[in-house]
């Protein structure tokens, strides 16, 4: 093997005369992960792609170039593949079972063929029985397996469908409650008894009829003795068309009054929907520790990058959209994947994933980003770039930057219903810490 790896980064690691633990702190590697890095063993470590990661950030810790290290490290890994993989084309001698054969008094060379063969086939049987032993056991269980899928998809499709009876059943019962109440509503005992009274009142009582001209009375006035006279069906039908109407009016009346009263209590109701309740702790937001921002810059301007100026990097309607009350933020994925999550002013925390050569344009007076993979992208604020300053690829930005002073870390966090809140939002509901 070429010059192992981990002597390599453990040879400049002591150079600059930093411990192990410092390394692991600052590029959040696991430690036996690092140690069995500087140990140059391979088995105990991942896929080389992720190890690649792990020496670059390792290197860029100490401010070493990576290079000659991702050279020696893609060596050390091809002699390792090499190795291995010309122990498993080492095949095991075959073993047969021989037994000695003790020559026997007067023995013969017919006897000792025949011994041979018999040990043959001996072994030959052993083999064979092994193999259809190996079969029946990959056949049962494959037959168990499809046995017990097949029982699954029974029980699903047995579940499905008494859900779908239970739901046209309800769906029944409440088509019939309505024809239930449309007829009570049309046809209620007090409607009844007010109809009857109606047709009984017109019946016994004599209607006054005038031969001469209409008059009026009044309390002095005398009416003269006229004869009662039998109703006249038209009579009849306009007072029970009186008395219904009474009765259309008097309910048309309660319900005006019921709608008032829920509309009153509606008003008098406090609207909590959409509102966080700090008072009453919700389950599903569980206790997290959460911290203030640690003084400093967040960030620094590059003025004289070359991107400033590049309008296939920097397009002229993303610069037109800028305005001195509002601040712009223009990210733009160069390279692999980028994680964003962000929350510009007071509107809901979202959440992106950022491809190479993908975009993301925020407005407003007050924005936060949270960035995993930060160094893959560009990131241009009021139509200037800058540089984040992480080692690690995690950034959390506030923009302005003097908002940072009242903002806690992490920017967002997520409840139990897989929702992301800012982090002034989840605090508010957070559960006591236990």
């Amino acid at each position: 093997m070429e010059q192992p790896i981990g002597n390599y980064l453990k040879e400049k690691r002591e150079q600059r005369g930093i411990s192990l633990e410092f390394i692991c702190a600052q590029t959040k590697i696991n430690f036996n992960i690092l140690k069995a890095l500087e140990s140059t063993d391979l088995d105990q470590l991942p896929n080389v792609a992720y190890v690649r990661g792990f020496v670059q950030s390792y290197l860029r810790t100490i401010n070493i170039d990576p290079d000659e290290a991702i050279s020696i490290l893609n060596q050390n890994f091809e002699q390792y593949y090499f190795e291995k993989k010309n122990k498993k084309n080492i095949q095991k001698p075959r073993e047969l079972l021989v037994k000695p054969v003790v020559p026997k008094k007067n023995s013969t060379n017919v006897d000792e063929t025949v011994s041979d063969k018999m040990i043959d086939a001996a072994q030959n049987l052993i083999n064979h029985k092994k193999q259809v032993i190996l079969v029946s056991i990959v056949l049962f269980i494959s037959v168990s397996i499809y046995y017990l899928v097949s029982l699954i998809n029974d029980k699903i499709n047995s579940q499905v469908a008494s859900i779908k009876s239970n739901h046209k059943v309800e769906n029944k019962v409440t088509m019939e409650e309505i024809r239930d109440r449309h007829q009570n509503l049309f046809d209620s005992p007090k409607l009844r008894q007010l109809r009857d009274a109606a047709f009984a009142m017109s019946a016994t009582e004599p209607v006054m009829v005038s031969e001469a001209k209409p008059f009026i009375t009044t309390s002095s006035e005398t009416i003269p003795a006229q004869k009662p006279v039998e109703p006249s069906p038209a009579a009849v039908e306009t007072k029970v068309e009186k008395k219904a109407e009474a009765v259309i009016e008097e309910k048309a009346k309660i319900k005006t009054e019921v709608k008032t009263e829920v509309k009153n209590a509606a008003k008098t109701e406090p609207q909590t929907e959409g509102k966080v309740v700090a008072s009453k702790p919700n389950a599903k937001f569980p206790y997290a520790e959460f911290r203030p921002f640690k003084a400093g810059k967040l960030f620094e301007f590059s003025n004289n990058a070359k991107e400033n100026s590049d309008e296939t990097i920097l397009p002229v309607s993303i610069k037109n959209k800028a305005t001195p009350d509002l601040e712009s933020i223009y990210i733009v994925g160069k390279q692999d994947k980028t994680w964003v999550s962000y929350c510009v002013d007071d509107q809901p925390a979202q959440a992106t994933v950022l491809k190479q050569g993908g975009q993301l344009f925020l407005q407003g007076k007050k924005i936060r980003v949270f960035m995993g993979n930060v160094n893959a992208t560009q990131i241009f604020y009021n139509n200037k770039l800058i540089d984040p300053m992480s080692k690690n690829g995690i950034k959390s930005l506030v923009f302005p930057e003097s908002d940072a002073t009242g903002a806690m870390q992490p920017l967002f966090k997520t409840n139990l219903d897989g929702v992301l809140f800012r982090s002034e939002e989840y605090i508010k509901q957070m559960m006591p810490k236990p």
